[in-house]
């Protein structure tokens, strides 16, 4: 395509979203079928995968796990992002393996009913294959795949909750025909049941969470069995074709769902709607029950054989990311347990039937379910997606490297503090080791470096003569004797300013400092404001309540959105809610009156101040945009010292649209409905004024009372 070709497509777009933005409509009301999915575009599902092949250092933990099996490695091979469904980002819930496909369910958390099932077929080269649906009124927590005898083929099952048309929700699952190539073949049959949600299904049980009973399938049929007041997860016990089902409020295992039901008390598991789960290997069933931590059953007897203690939480984050949501044990008798935000713990079952904690893998996410089989882990990370981890011996000569994240206080204006680890090589056989870093993505050992030595084990190093409020990148290497050059993963932070003599201001709420410039009477934010209490995906949003997003994250974690480029360059995006108390105390969101005091002080004509279109006078806009950053260079000229980069926006129906062609500003007036904006492009000099939904999002700037 000529580069005339691509221009034109671009202004064209950005004339179609000015066209949406000044002749404002209301929503119109989503139409729906039963049984309805969106089948995801085969293109965006392959950009939804990364390739890693990066080792994952097996840590200790301190004062329980006494060292890492060094015979053990854990390669991650890739990560495949979380969907996005409809504009609302959907979270990995659980996962099952079976015939070299992995079957995955999704949900959402909060009160949307939205989800999605995927199979990824995964093959000895080449990229994982991912097909995606997505659901508009069901969601799922649980999946399995299993054999219909009678039938002569496999089954996906789909345990979770329905909108149906006849309001309120329905507790289901959804039974899939499979084809030989393990995808759907036709329509689910959905096949109702008691209870507020189908909590998960193991082989043909399944269990319905509060008020709910514990079923088997058979065929399309759900044959009810015990009722359970609150029924978390259910297993199928193979040696004795039985049931054991997991229970809440406290923890307990309840066994011989067929006969006589007996019942274990395990603690745990005290919370309402947490996650746990319950899985039987040869007779032993392995518990994960949330604070109550890991326990192991023998099913002969009904004794509780060994145990483990949930995660300790860090001073300051919320306890509950903290705790055991799933087990899995592979044939090799490594057991892998999903303990939320403290990632993967990895143990041995021995002969003895004592659990050895031989360590964890930091996955850098929540994960909430976890599937061991053959040499892969796989691995249900919430909204960041699924992990697909090879188990490996430990490769000779390749290092195992990490680059911890990087916040305050580490960070100033011309240093940094990183600090990182070294593992699975021996000083002698290190040629060089270091940290690099760069303005740009992926820096190697042709960028800056400082050198670390000969020494393994955790470091900590100084990066000095940084250059003040920029966006760094940081990559720890190893280059081996024999010639290899390993790195780590990639950190990403932003330099602090250099305490120049540009008026400013810092925000006791979180220390940063913003720049700022007086504009006739007023004095104006010359930065975006990047206040972060909260933070949403592009697919949650309000009219009433407020909402933060940062441009192409489609998450819920603060730290992981602060770790992103858009927000060190643009800051946060704001719904007109959560744009009228953001401001600092002493300063507060812009009215009308005051934007146009400021456009007139820089040449607007008083005809056009209150004009609902772009107005041209003065070239106002030319002089608010920044004078980098903007599409085919068609920046501002900087006069006014307000520095505006075209940061996108947060359009109602809940994608991101536009960076580096347009930006967005609140006022606090509103127009019924509509909040009135600000809005500059990068193919006029002009500034509009027009009303847009209060549900989207733009950025603030700020002004002193």
């Amino acid at each position: 395509m000529s580069r005339l070709n691509t221009y034109a497509i671009k202004l064209f777009s950005v004339i179609l979203v000015l066209a949406f933005l000044s002749n404002c409509t209301k929503d119109l009301p989503e139409t729906s079928t039963d049984n309805q999915f969106v089948h995801l575009d085969p293109e965006q599902n392959i950009k939804r995968v990364t390739q890693y092949d990066q080792y994952i250092p097996l840590r200790t933990i301190k004062s329980q796990s006494q060292g890492a099996d060094e015979t053990l490695a854990f390669n991650l091979r890739y990560m495949i992002e979380a969907p996005l469904v409809n504009g609302q980002l959907v979270q990995a819930s659980h996962l099952s393996y079976r015939n070299g496909q992995l079957y995955l369910s999704y949900n959402t958390a909060g009160e949307i009913i939205r989800g999605a099932y995927e199979i990824i077929t995964l093959e000895a080269s080449g990229m994982p294959n991912v097909l995606t649906s997505g659901a508009l009124t069901s969601e799922y927590h649980s999946v399995d795949v299993v054999y219909d005898a009678d039938r002569q083929q496999h089954k996906m099952l789909l345990a979770g909750i329905k909108l149906p048309f006849t309001g309120g929700t329905q507790s289901i699952v959804q039974v899939f025909d499979l084809n030989e190539q393990g995808l759907p073949d036709g329509s689910p049959v959905d096949v109702a049941l008691k209870g507020v949600v189908a909590t998960d299904v193991n082989h043909n049980g399944i269990v319905t969470g509060t008020n709910g009973h514990f079923y088997q399938l058979s065929g399309y049929t759900a044959l009810e069995g015990n009722a359970f007041e609150d029924a978390r997860s259910v297993a199928y016990y193979s040696n004795l074709d039985q049931y054991v089902a997991l229970l809440g409020k406290p923890g307990r295992l309840a066994m011989n769902l067929s006969g006589q039901t007996q019942y274990i008390t395990l603690g745990g598991l005290d919370i309402s709607d947490t996650k746990a789960m319950v899985r039987v290997f040869d007779d032993y069933a392995f518990a994960a029950l949330g604070a109550g931590g890991l326990k192991v059953v023998d099913l002969s007897n009904g004794e509780i054989i060994s145990e483990l203690a949930k995660p300790d939480h860090p001073v300051g984050e919320n306890e509950l990311d903290y705790v055991t949501n799933s087990v899995s044990v592979n044939g090799q008798g490594l057991v892998f347990i999903a303990n939320g935000a403290a990632g993967i713990y990895v143990a041995r079952f021995h002969s003895t039937r004592e659990l050895e904690l031989l360590g964890f893998l930091d996955m850098d996410a929540s994960v909430n379910h976890v599937e061991a089989s053959g040499n892969y882990l796989f691995a249900a990370c919430g909204d960041r997606g699924v992990a697909i981890i090879e188990l490996t011996g430990m490769p000779e000569g390749v290092p195992i490297i990490t680059t911890h994240d990087i916040a305050q206080p580490s960070i100033e204006s011309n240093t940094v503090t990183v600090n990182g680890w070294i593992g699975n090589v021996l000083p002698m056989d290190i040629a060089e080791s270091g940290v690099c870093w760069s303005i740009e993505r992926n820096p190697s050992t042709d960028d800056r470096v400082m050198q670390l030595g000969k020494n393994v084990g955790d470091f900590e190093v100084e990066l000095d003569q940084l250059q003040a409020e920029t966006i760094y990148y940081v990559r720890t290497f190893v280059r081996v004797e024999s010639g290899e050059t390993y790195y780590s993963n990639q950190v990403i932070f932003r330099t602090l300013d250099d305490g120049d003599t540009t008026p400013s201001f810092t925000d006791a709420r979180d220390g940063r400092r913003y720049k700022t410039v007086t504009i006739g009477n007023q004095t104006w934010m010359a930065e975006n404001l990047a206040w972060l209490p909260a933070v949403s995906p592009a697919g949650s949003g309000s009219t009433v309540e407020p909402f933060y997003y940062v441009n192409d994250y489609n998450g819920f974690i603060v730290e992981q959105a602060k770790q992103k480029t858009n927000y060190l360059r643009y800051g946060v995006l704001y719904n007109w809610t959560a744009a009228q108390t953001a401001c600092p105390d002493g300063w507060h969101l812009p009215t009308d009156v005051e934007w146009q005091a400021m456009e007139q002080h820089l040449g607007m004509t008083a005809p056009e101040l209150n004009q609902m279109r772009f107005r041209l006078s003065g070239q106002v806009g030319g002089q608010l945009k920044s004078v980098a950053g903007w599409y085919q260079n068609l920046n501002g000229n900087g006069n006014a010292g307000f520095h505006a980069k075209p940061a996108g926006y947060r359009e109602k129906g809940g994608s991101y649209k536009y960076t580096e062609s347009f930006t967005g500003f609140w006022s606090s007036n509103e127009n019924d409905s509509y909040g009135l904006y600000r809005g500059l492009y990068y193919f006029n000099d002009g500034v509009y004024r027009g009303n847009w939904y209060k549900s989207a999002a733009f950025s603030v700037r700020c002004v002193e009372n």
